[in-house]
C-alpha cells in the first residue's frame, strides 16, 4: 500500500511537472521570512527562461538579484504590501543573466501555515504586452501632435504662431534636441523659427554647403547619424555644446522647395525610426501648408497696407509706422519730425485735364519724392492728393531744407504745400499729426508752394521758419 501510494504521489508530481513546464507562467512558492526577505520553497520550470540561465544555475539564483535597479524599490515594497493585504500583483523589469530585459507581471497570495508565512504566486512575461502599450501611448501622443499642429495651424492669428506650432510637432515626434525652419530670403536661407535649441547658423549665404543649403537645393532628405565626421554640418561655436546625428528635410509646395526643417539630437541617432519615417512627411506636408498660408497672410497684409496707385505705404501702414518713431525717438532722444504735404489745385487740375492725368500726376509724384528722401525716410499716401512724410533723426531745419528740395521736384509743373512739426517727446500721434496739418493750411493760406514749420506744442506760438517762393517768416 505504501508503495502504491509513493507511486501515485510520484505520478501526481509527474503530471504537475508537465502542466506547469507547458504554460507560459513561472509557478512559485516563497516563504516570508521574519527580518525581511524570502526563502523559496517550490520554483516551477521556467525560472530558468526568465533569469537567463541554465536550469542548474536557476536553482541556486537569488530572484531580487536580476530585478531592474529601476525597479528595485517598487519591487520590495510590493512584497511589504503583500505581507499587511494578503496580495500581490506587480509589474516590473527582470534583467536576465543573458542581457535581456523582460517585463514580468508577479501575481500571488499570502497564506500561514504554523505560525510560518508563505508567498504563492506566478510570474507571467508580459513584455510584447507591454511594448504593444507603448506603441499605442506612442502612437496616440503622435496622433494628438499632429491634431494640435493642424489645429493651430488652421487658427493661428498669424504665420509666426504656425511656424512656431509645426517646429514643436517635428521636435516632439522625432524626440529631439531643437527643430529650426530655414526660408529663402534672395539669395540667403534664414532661420525663421525655432523650438528647443538648434546651434546652427541663423543665415546661409547662396552657394553654402552645408546640408541644410544641400537638402533644399537638391530638394532631398539628408540625413547625418554622426555629426562629428561630416561637413554638411559646422563646427558648433565656442561654449556651444556639439549635436551628435542632424537631419534636413525639405519643404515642398507647389511643385518646388520652399523651405528646409533642420532637427538636431544631442544624442546620437543611428538611423530614423520607422514611426519618424512615417509622420515626418505628414508634418512637413503640415510645414508647407503653413508657409504658403504665410506666404499668403503676407501679401494680403501687404496688399492691406499699400496703396495700389501709387505703390506707397497708405493709412493703415501708417497707423503702425508713427508710433513705432515716436517709441524709437523716446528711447534714442534723437529728433523726429512729421510733414503733410497736399498738391496744389489737385481738383482742378483734375478738372482740366481728366482724372487719368491726375492720377499720373500722384504716381510720379510718389516716384520723385522718394528719390529724394534718405534711406530710412518714410512717405506715405494719406488720402486723395495729401501725403505724409515721416523724417528720423532730422531736426526743423534739416526737415525744411529737404522738404523744399522735394517739393520742387513736384512733377508736371504742379505744386504742393507742405506742413512741418518736431515731436516734442511727449504728444501723441495725433496731436503731432494735427500740428503738421495745421502748418499745412497756413502754408496754404501762405500763398501755396512753399514749406511752413508748425508752431510749437506746448504754448501754440513760435517763429516758424518757411521755405518756398516769396517765404517769409511767420509769427
Amino acid at each position: 500500500m505504501l508503495a502504491d501510494e509513493v507511486d501515485r504521489l510520484m505520478e501526481a508530481n509527474a503530471t504537475l511537472t508537465r502542466i506547469l513546464g507547458a504554460i507560459e507562467e513561472y509557478v512559485y512558492s516563497s516563504e516570508l521570512l521574519p527580518g525581511g526577505g524570502h526563502a523559496v520553497r517550490f520554483a516551477g520550470p521556467c525560472r530558468e527562461r526568465f533569469l537567463g540561465l541554465s536550469v542548474e544555475s536557476a536553482r541556486d539564483a537569488v530572484w531580487v538579484d536580476y530585478v531592474h535597479p529601476d525597479e528595485l524599490d517598487l519591487f520590495r515594497l510590493a512584497h511589504e504590501d503583500a505581507r499587511r493585504t494578503g496580495g500581490l500583483d506587480v509589474q516590473y523589469r527582470l534583467v536576465g543573466a543573458d542581457g535581456r530585459v523582460r517585463w514580468v507581471r508577479d501575481r500571488g497570495r499570502v497564506h500561514r501555515a504554523g505560525g510560518r508565512v508563505f508567498l504563492d504566486g506566478s510570474v507571467l512575461d508580459v513584455t510584447a504586452l507591454r511594448q504593444a502599450e507603448d506603441r499605442l501611448t506612442e502612437h496616440v501622443r503622435d496622433v494628438d501632435v499632429l491634431a494640435t499642429a493642424h489645429r493651430e495651424l488652421a487658427l493661428s492669428p498669424d504665420p509666426a504662431s504656425a511656424r512656431r506650432a509645426v517646429c514643436r510637432a517635428v521636435r516632439i515626434v522625432c524626440g529631439a534636441t531643437g527643430v529650426g525652419l530655414y526660408e529663402p530670403r534672395g539669395a540667403e536661407l534664414v532661420l525663421i523659427e525655432t523650438d528647443g535649441r538648434i546651434p546652427c547658423s541663423s543665415v546661409l549665404p547662396a552657394g553654402e554647403t552645408s546640408g541644410t543649403a544641400r537638402a533644399y537645393r537638391a530638394g532631398e532628405r539628408r540625413f547625418v547619424a554622426d555629426a562629428a565626421t561630416s561637413d554638411q554640418v559646422a563646427l558648433p561655436a565656442p561654449g556651444d555644446a556639439a549635436m551628435s546625428s542632424v537631419l534636413f528635410e525639405p519643404v515642398r509646395s507647389a511643385g518646388s522647395t520652399v523651405g528646409v526643417v533642420t532637427v538636431v539630437w544631442d544624442d546620437p541617432v543611428a538611423a530614423l525610426p520607422a514611426r519618424v519615417e512615417a509622420l515626418l512627411p505628414l508634418l512637413v506636408a503640415e510645414v508647407g501648408v503653413a508657409l504658403e498660408r504665410a506666404n499668403l497672410v503676407d501679401q494680403l497684409s501687404a496688399a492691406a497696407r499699400t496703396d495700389p496707385l501709387t505703390g506707397l505705404p497708405n493709412r493703415r501702414a501708417l497707423d503702425d509706422l508713427v508710433p513705432r518713431e515716436l517709441e524709437r525717438a523716446g528711447r534714442s532722444g534723437l529728433p523726429l519730425c512729421l510733414a503733410v504735404l497736399d498738391l496744389d489745385h489737385f481738383k482742378a487740375y483734375n478738372d482740366t485735364y481728366g482724372h487719368p492725368a491726375g492720377d499720373l500726376v500722384l504716381r510720379e509724384a510718389g516716384q520723385r519724392w522718394r528719390r529724394v528722401l534718405r534711406v530710412g525716410d518714410a512717405l506715405v499716401r494719406y488720402g486723395g492728393e495729401e501725403f505724409l512724410v515721416v523724417l528720423p533723426g532730422c531736426d526743423p531745419d534739416g526737415a525744411t531744407r529737404l522738404l523744399d528740395v522735394l517739393r520742387r521736384a513736384t512733377p508736371r509743373a504742379q505744386t504742393c504745400s507742405i506742413g512741418v512739426a518736431r515731436w516734442d517727446g511727449e504728444e501723441s500721434a495725433a496731436a503731432l499729426l494735427h500740428r503738421a496739418d495745421q502748418a499745412m493750411y497756413r502754408a496754404k493760406a501762405a500763398g501755396r508752394d512753399r514749406v511752413v514749420a508748425a508752431e510749437g506744442a506746448q504754448d501754440g506760438s513760435g517763429t516758424a521758419a518757411q521755405a518756398g517762393d516769396g517765404a517769409v517768416t511767420e509769427g
